[in-house]
């Protein structure tokens, strides 16, 4: 029951989260899902006030992808390679909470040395072996490897994506 309990470094996750995660009613979580939409529509309005005010659009998108896009992609699941060190990597981090927070599965898997915390990523991580580095060809991060049971394909993604590019190259490889 103390908000401590879920603490990942400096992050402590939103009220109304914890309290979905502590009493998983219907009601808690239709209010969490009102929150996140009310949340989005007030980031969506600031933004676009803030591009007439100063005249440039925002590179990140903050509003989050539809639910239709976090639906399909439940069917498969992720692994992402990353260096804490990575600038791509860290800006995937937000991608891959969103995802892991909308119900789809995501392991991390760590490639650099170091045992400290990972700034940014809210979900544990394991760090790669050697034999897993080479087997899989790793030359650039972060990569996501997506795997589908339905179909038993994998796929590599690499760079920094959002979660609706990452569906979009899913649905372009399964169309070939």
């Amino acid at each position: 029951n103390k908000d401590e309990f879920f603490r990942e470094g400096d992050y402590l996750p939103p009220k109304p989260f914890l309290e979905t995660i502590r009493r998983p009613t219907s009601r808690n979580i239709l209010m969490f899902e009102r929150w996140k939409e009310k949340k989005n529509l007030l980031l969506k309005r600031y933004n676009e006030r803030r591009t007439k005010v100063l005249g440039k659009k925002i590179i990140n998108n903050t509003v989050a992808p539809k639910r239709e896009v976090y639906d399909e992609l439940r069917k498969y699941k992720m692994v992402l390679y990353f260096d804490s060190k990575c600038p791509s990597c860290k800006g995937m981090f937000s991608v891959v909470n969103s995802l892991v927070e909308n119900g789809i599965y995501v392991e991390a898997v760590r490639l650099d040395e170091g045992k400290n915390a990972v700034r940014g990523l809210r979900i544990p991580w394991s760090k790669a072996s050697v034999k897993e580095i080479s087997a899989l060809k790793i030359s650039a991060v972060p990569m996501l490897m997506v795997f589908s049971e339905e179909n038993k394909k994998a796929f590599k993604i690499v760079g920094k994506k959002s979660a609706e590019e990452i569906l979009e190259i899913i649905q372009r490889a399964t169309k070939t």
